[in-house]
Parts: C-alpha cells; sequence; structure tokens
C-alpha cells in the first residue's frame, strides 16, 4: 500500500473486525478520505468467516491497509496489537467495526491533534450512541460525556476520572510514541482486552486534553460482545478486573477500586477447572488486600480528623 511507503502520518486509526462486512462498510464511508495524507487506515481482519470476511469490500477502499490478524490469538486485543505494530504516525485512535464517525469529526481531531503541545500523550473526545435494534439513541455514550461534560468537577479530578474511568479505546488519540515507550498492548482475551490497556495510558499520560466535541459514534445491538457476558467472558472480565485492582492498589488509587463480584458469579464459580481455580485465587487474595487497603484508608482518615479537632 502507498500509505505505508510515504513519510509518517499525523494519525493512524486501527479497526479490528470480524464477520461484519456490511457495518465495516458503513465505518469506513465515514472516514473523511479528503484527509488520507493525514491519515493512515488499518483494517485488521480477525478471523472472520470467508463468506463474512473484510477483504470482500476491500477493492472498495484502496486507499486503505487490509491486514489479518495470524498470531493463532483470535480476538479483538490480538486484532489491535497487529494495528499497533504497524503503525507509522504521531497518534493513534482506535475504532470498533461496527460503529461510525459523526459528519465533520476528521476537521475536529485533526485540528485538535495539530495544536497538541508535545507534553500531550492523550486526548479525549465527546461521543454519542445510538441502538441499532431500536432505532434510536443509546446509552452507552452518557458516561463518557458527563466526565466531559459536567461543570462540577474541578480540573485535576476530572482530569483524573477521564484517565481511569475511560476504559474504551475509542472516542481517543494516544501518542504513538508513548506506546511504544511502555510497551503498552492490548490483552489477548475473551472481553475487556481493552481495560488494562485504556487504564495505563491514562497512568503514564504527561498531560492530557478533552474536546466537548462529538466525534464518533458508538453502537449498541443486543449480541454484541459487550451485550452477552457468557461464562467465559465473564471469567475473563474477572482476571483482567484483578489486575486492573492491582495497578490501584500499586499507585495508591484507592477510589478506582472494584468489587466484580457480577462476573465471579457469572463465570459459574461452581464448575470448577483449574484455569478458573488460578483466576480466583487471584480475585480473592486481590479482594482481601482491597478490603486491607480500604480499611487503612478509613483508619487514616479517621486519625486525622481526631487530631484536626483537638
Amino acid at each position: 500500500m502507498a500509505q505505508l511507503e510515504r513519510e509518517k502520518a499525523l494519525l493512524s486509526i486501527v479497526i479490528p473486525h470480524r464477520n461484519h462486512p456490511e457495518k465495516l462498510r458503513r465505518l469506513l464511508g465515514t472516514i473523511d478520505i479528503e484527509t488520507l495524507d493525514l491519515i493512515d487506515v488499518y483494517v485488521i481482519d480477525d478471523s472472520s468467516d470467508s463468506s463474512r470476511c473484510a477483504n470482500l469490500i476491500e477493492e472498495e477502499f484502496p486507499e486503505f491497509c487490509f491486514l489479518e490478524n495470524k498470531t493463532g490469538c483470535a480476538n479483538a486485543g490480538s486484532a489491535r496489537n497487529v494495528g499497533i505494530s504497524a503503525l507509522n504516525s504521531t497518534w493513534v485512535m482506535f475504532a470498533d467495526s461496527d460503529d461510525y464517525f459523526v459528519p465533520g469529526a476528521f476537521s475536529t481531531i485533526l485540528s485538535s491533534l495539530r495544536e497538541a503541545e508535545w507534553l500531550v500523550d492523550l486526548i479525549f473526545f465527546n461521543v454519542c450512541s445510538w441502538n441499532d435494534d431500536r432505532g434510536r439513541e443509546g446509552n452507552r455514550h452518557r458516561h463518557i460525556s458527563n466526565l466531559i461534560g459536567n461543570p462540577n468537577l474541578r480540573d485535576s479530578n476530572r482530569s483524573e476520572k477521564l484517565r481511569f474511568e475511560w476504559p474504551v479505546p475509542w472516542g481517543k488519540a494516544v501518542r504513538v510514541s508513548m506506546i511504544s515507550k511502555f510497551s503498552i498492548r492490548f490483552d489477548s482475551v475473551p472481553a475487556a482486552n481493552d481495560v488494562i490497556f485504556s487504564q495505563l495510558c491514562g497512568y503514564y499520560a504527561r498531560e492530557i486534553r478533552c474536546y466537548s466535541d462529538v466525534v464518533y459514534c458508538v453502537t449498541e445491538s443486543s449480541n454484541s460482545l459487550t451485550a452477552v457476558l457468557n461464562p467465559d467472558r465473564a471469567l475473563a472480565r474477572l482476571d483482567v478486573l484483578t489486575r486492573a485492582n492491582s495497578n490501584f492498589l500499586l499507585w495508591d488509587k484507592l477510589n478506582y477500586l472494584k468489587t466484580g463480584f457480577q462476573y465471579f458469579m457469572a463465570s459459574e464459580p461452581w464448575i470448577l477447572t483449574r484455569h478458573k481455580v488460578m483466576v480466583y485465587g487471584k480475585y480473592i487474595y486481590m479482594q482481601v488486600k482491597r478490603a486491607k487497603a480500604k480499611l487503612r484508608f478509613i483508619f487514616c482518615q479517621t486519625l486525622q480528623r481526631k487530631s484536626l479537632k483537638e
């Protein structure tokens, strides 16, 4: 592809895909081709069925680079890592193949990237959502929109919440040099592959920026990965949550610790396997550490208040 041979782009867009070429076509159609002198687009097919692979629409989009996930691990995290390994740009954004960019998105995105000082490693944009099943506005964007638009949050508070309460990869631009410096990658797991990636980006980013302009629409459907919580996905989410909690404890960010009990129950703990025993053991150990840290924090706060009264 010609885009791989030219000089470094300002932005790359990485898109994992499996079995939805018609929705992928919709997404690619919302990427402004007039900006392709500044943007690289990588579509990574993640073990799609032969009748539904991304290559079926490759000829319609000759400006974009179509790759395959040949790692042997068929999941969105591995596919995104394939895209990361191909990057030749200053910034990267991630999009899901069933979502799309809104009209005028790239005017906002590119101007924001050009204005970013060299210390800025993470830029957040507002998003909206659409429920494909019901044909109306969805709910998946509301938490993120509240983080960006809530005037009651102090700047420093909002900054930390943006860093650690935005666990999805879409709706933000990440500086590629930061990803490379700290070897940040997505997890190769059935679900929640983006949680640790987003957490580490939030932690290592020197400075962040956020914009209230909506640039991306995330879709909802009844059969999506986020909507269907089967035992395998629940176990994967529990394992990821345990590792995320471990990082938060290490960084003394106790406000962001989570219990994950719903994932524990959804993983069918009454049916034990060797892998489950390992995940549950780490989970229980982490919950004990979490409880001790919370009690220690409460005890210190109590002593501090008592000393102030005296």
